[in-house]
């Protein structure tokens, strides 16, 4: 059953990438990947990109927010960024 949650997360892991998978996102590096549990659905766990904050700046534990991003038209992702 899908319920709706708020968005509120905390990062369980994450690496930070330093070489692009691909030439198209050479301008990205370098970029955090995040698996992030969510407060209000325990044991649920996303896996995505965080937006808003340098790679230095990740801790295990730090509290995040679902966003969801448009790189181009048509394209919506559900990102992540510091909780404001």
């Amino acid at each position: 059953e899908w319920i709706p949650i708020s968005g509120r997360a905390r990062v369980f892991s994450y690496t930070n990438v330093h070489h692009p998978a691909i030439p198209q996102i050479a301008v990205d590096v370098p970029y955090s990947v995040v698996v992030v549990e969510f407060d209000d659905a325990p044991g649920a766990r996303l896996i995505s990109n965080l937006l808003g904050a340098r790679p230095e700046q990740l801790r295990i534990d730090m509290p995040l927010e679902l966003v969801w991003d448009e790189p181009a038209v048509g394209v919506v992702l559900p990102r992540l960024r510091p909780l404001a």
